[in-house]
């Protein structure tokens, strides 16, 4: 029977990614991997293998031998942690893999990176800069990880001693970013591309610690410009969420993750089907995005389920 690998299933955007597949996908056998052991994961796949974590040694030896064992029609890198690893690994990443051209990967699994690359293609960006480069009237900034993600990892810092001590500690592995307070301000972003032909989804987002609790369609003329000036300037096929905060009413990015995200079910719910559009390309099953009007104003909440092993 045909089958699809999703690594990374024990998280929220693995979770996610079963459920659609599970759903969508009945002549497929559905396995997961994790580093984590086999649960919540095993309620939803059809079976969970073991990988190590993908900053340990022997990740990529692992990754290759469950793929050759499983003969999988595709695999979906869920984890930015391997994405960054597998984008060095161009010979073993073949068709059947679902992940972002390397130099997607390389520039937006990298804050610093990613602000260069707005601002070379003329997009509005929260100011970002290497944590030495910090002025005194620059006060307060958002020190976070330069490499991180999901709104982890961070502080807002508002005098240059807090800073120093970042500075002798941080190995050089911190940005810090323009402060715009973000109540009530704050969008997530969906963009997918084949073969020309662009979707994409504007919601406003409630967060409760890292995770999106809630999501709201809605219509905004200057964010839209933005996702398709984003757009014309990748040539190829992508999937990418952008997160951005408005600023009197112009939207600034803070954040792009070249990846599937914590909200694919969610608006898979909607007609939103990013996931499963890119799965049926890969499989050459689908030549070209379907229409897709989401009406504003649609709410999507995100519950709580309990899993009782047997």
């Amino acid at each position: 029977m045909n089958s699809i690998i999703v690594t990374g299933a024990n998280g929220d955007i693995g979770l996610s990614i079963g459920r659609i597949l599970k759903e969508s996908m009945d002549d497929f056998k559905i396995f997961g991997t994790d580093c984590n052991g086999e649960w919540p994961a095993k309620d939803i796949y059809d079976d969970i293998y073991y990988l190590p974590n993908a900053n340990e040694k022997g990740y990529i030896k692992n990754l290759k031998k469950l793929v050759a064992g499983i003969n999988p029609k595709l695999v979906i890198c869920v984890t930015e942690p391997e994405l960054k690893k597998i984008s060095n690994e161009n010979n073993f990443c073949t068709k059947k893999f679902i992940v972002n051209e390397n130099f997607l990967l390389n520039t937006f699994l990298d804050k610093l990176s990613t602000y260069h690359w707005l601002k070379d293609n003329n997009t509005d960006a929260l100011l970002t800069v290497d944590i030495h480069e910090v002025k005194s009237n620059q006060f307060p900034v958002f020190v976070k990880s330069r490499y991180g993600h999901g709104n982890q990892n961070y502080e807002l810092v508002r005098d240059m001693n807090r800073l120093d001590n970042y500075k002798t500690n941080s190995r050089n592995n911190y940005v810090a970013q323009e402060y715009i307070p973000f109540t009530d301000n704050e969008y997530t972003c969906a963009i997918i591309k084949i073969n020309k032909k662009v979707n994409h989804l504007i919601m406003k987002r409630k967060l409760e610690g890292s995770n999106t609790v809630k999501i709201e369609v809605v219509e905004n003329k200057h964010i839209s410009d933005l996702l398709h000036k984003i757009s014309n300037a990748i040539n190829h096929d992508f999937f990418i969420n952008v997160q951005l905060r408005l600023d009197s009413d112009a939207p600034k990015i803070f954040e792009i993750n070249p990846r599937f995200s914590g909200t694919s079910m969610m608006r898979h719910k909607i007609g939103f089907q990013d996931v499963l559009w890119m799965v049926k390309k890969k499989l050459d099953v689908l030549n070209e995005l379907p229409n897709c009007k989401i009406h504003s104003g649609i709410q999507v909440f995100r519950a709580f389920d309990e899993i009782i092993k047997k």
